[in-house]
């Protein structure tokens, strides 16, 4: 098989060509600060500060961003904790039962997890096990 294309000629591109409006913007100077009005917003929190609300049952503390912080970062706290890993993965899962978004983040950890092992940590998939047969 034997494929020819002809040769495409594009004019030449002058080197002096500027957008209109490059050439404006380049003389504008900004004098003074944009009046954009400043929203502060809640500080993020260290993980054991969330993992003391989950111990503490203070579940209302945290919301939806930090939890997906939490079991982002729960595999790592889990090997620096290995006292208190097993007892926070259950306590994830009773918190869980009522709080629907929580609920659906960890079944949606649950199902990648069965798709590509070791996305959750071991201590969150026993957990959920145990939490299945009570």
């Amino acid at each position: 098989m034997n494929l020819q294309f002809r040769e495409i000629k594009l004019p030449p591109i002058p080197g002096d060509r500027q957008p209109e409006k490059l050439k404006t913007a380049s003389n504008f100077i900004l004098t003074s600060k944009p009046k954009v009005p400043e929203v502060k917003g809640r500080s993020l929190r260290k993980l054991e500060e969330i993992i003391a609300d989950i111990e503490g049952d203070r579940a209302d503390n945290i919301d939806r961003l930090e939890w997906t912080y939490c079991l982002q970062a729960k595999t790592e706290w889990d090997i620096k904790n290995p006292d208190k890993a097993s007892e926070t993965s259950q306590a994830i899962w009773q918190i869980a039962r009522d709080n629907s978004p929580l609920k659906q983040q960890l079944l949606w950890r649950v199902a990648i997890d069965r798709i590509q092992q070791n996305y959750l940590s071991q201590l969150e998939v026993q957990s959920l096990n145990e939490e299945t047969v009570k």
